[in-house]
């Protein structure tokens, strides 16, 4: 199956919260201390109220320029989507990049994370990551991020802040 990118739009929100859900189960459960699965399943378990909460987290930034949100879509279907927001120093920071569990390792959250980037090569881009999510840190590191700091958990799993410096395009 075929799939593009495109930059999302209020409608795609609620196949954005399914993404979400269905990424944060098949891929957390190693990554999430013991004691805080149930708090965790909680939070990221498809339901009206759940779906509620995203969808009004998200809503408004479709209107606010500091906010960038890519999908990826497969037959008008959402397969995965990341977004970046501006910080008012200036820098850009990597808020979330989720691929649907079905569409994983098909180089989806690869190029979602490129687009995500390519735009912004001459600012600094921040992301925080799980500490032990390997496959993530990764492909961070492939496109130039570094380990700056840890920072606050998780659902109880350490994180740590990856920078990357902007690109010189000369």
């Amino acid at each position: 199956m075929t799939w593009h990118i495109k930059p999302a739009c209020p409608d795609h929100l609620t196949q954005m919260f399914r993404v979400s859900v269905a990424a944060h189960q098949s891929g957390y459960d190693e990554l999430i201390p013991y004691e805080y699965t149930k708090k965790f399943d909680d939070r990221y378990t498809v339901s009206e109220v759940n779906e509620r909460v995203f969808v009004q987290k998200y809503i408004d930034t479709f209107n606010d320029p500091e906010w960038k949100i890519w999908v990826a879509e497969s037959d008008s279907k959402v397969v995965g989507y990341t977004l970046l927001k501006y910080a008012k120093d200036g820098s850009a920071i990597l808020k979330g990049l989720f691929v649907h569990p079905d569409w994983q390792r098909r180089g989806v959250g690869r190029v979602l994370f490129e687009k995500s980037l390519k735009e912004h090569d001459d600012r600094l881009v921040q992301l925080t990551v799980i500490k032990n999510n390997v496959k993530a840190i990764r492909l961070y590191t492939a496109h130039g991020f570094k380990f700056s700091a840890n920072t606050t958990s998780f659902f109880g799993a350490e994180q740590i802040i990856m920078l990357r410096q902007p690109v010189d395009k000369y």
